[in-house]
């Protein structure tokens, strides 16, 4: 039987990543374009490219240009390329994009719309994955989310309208990866989280050097030569650093709101560290060791 999520954990995070939005659970009605978008006859693991009427600001990058994968998820500001139908968990290494339900679906559900509303300049990009199936023929269900990109204010929407499969192992999107990459960071809700319905991206303007003030995990000094500090509003239990080539460096544990690093043997250049942190949150950072 469908659960249509009309209910809401108000557990709020208030995340800043990648040093550009700022994360958090909010309350938005899903607007069904299935009867009035353009379907994208997307096959499995297929992805159509699409313009939209006005330039979308991302970070430092602003597109009229998208990708959009069968898979749930759209990349930002590219024409071509492919996203595994096998998620996991979003790294530096990903394209940048919007990993709305990341997870392996088949073209045998209702299908993936889009549509542009409202007048410029506050027009709205509406991207529907409508009664999507798995490929995992064992769910008797689909699920119904979008993903809507605000002219103007530039704020990225996911909305959830129907995330009960009839499988435990796939409901509320226990089987899928949904985050965001911008900038050369990430952001990762961990899943599930039963009644989500909405999840907001807002920009957020930050000045070069000053990141200690507004993120969950505060990086500093970056650039580092010998150690490395952070701090968390939340505590973190395990800390990732990977070079530039997607390699894993360092994995340990940790139960502490901060601590350090000792980064002195590794070489000068640009690296990327996780924090995985007891608030259902996995968010990479880059820094550079000088």
């Amino acid at each position: 039987m469908k659960r249509i999520l009309t209910g809401l954990w108000f557990i709020v995070y208030s995340l800043i990543y990648a040093q550009s939005h700022q994360f958090h659970f909010c309350n938005s009605n899903f607007v069904d374009i299935s009867s009035t978008g353009t379907a994208l006859q997307l096959t499995n693991d297929g992805t159509a490219a699409i313009q939209i009427p006005f330039n979308f600001v991302f970070g430092n990058a602003s597109s009229d240009r998208l990708l959009v994968s069968n898979n749930g998820v759209v990349l930002f500001g590219v024409t071509s390329g492919f996203v595994s139908p096998a998620n996991g968990t979003l790294g530096p290494m990903d394209p940048e994009g919007f990993y709305v339900l990341w997870d392996d679906y088949s073209d045998a559900g209702g299908g993936v719309y889009w549509q542009v509303d409202g007048t410029a300049p506050n027009r709205r990009v509406i991207i529907q994955w409508h009664r999507m199936r798995f490929t995992d023929t064992s769910v008797p269900g689909d699920v119904s989310f979008e993903l809507i990109l605000e002219e103007t204010t530039n704020n990225i929407y996911y909305i959830y309208y129907d995330l009960d499969t009839g499988n435990a192992n796939y409901d509320d999107g226990a089987s899928a990866t949904i985050g965001l990459i911008c900038c050369g960071s990430s952001s990762e809700l961990a899943t599930p989280v039963p009644g989500i319905q909405c999840i907001l991206y807002a920009p957020v303007s930050t000045a070069v050097g000053s990141e200690v003030t507004r993120f969950s995990v505060s990086l500093y000094p970056n650039p580092s030569e010998n150690t490395l500090f952070y701090e968390s509003k939340d505590p973190v239990r395990q800390v990732k650093i990977w070079n530039t080539e997607g390699k894993l460096l360092y994995d340990a544990k940790s139960d502490s709101h901060r601590g350090f690093l000792e980064i002195n043997a590794l070489k000068n250049g640009i690296y990327y560290i996780q924090f995985i942190l007891d608030n259902g949150v996995i968010l990479t950072r880059r820094f550079i060791k000088s």
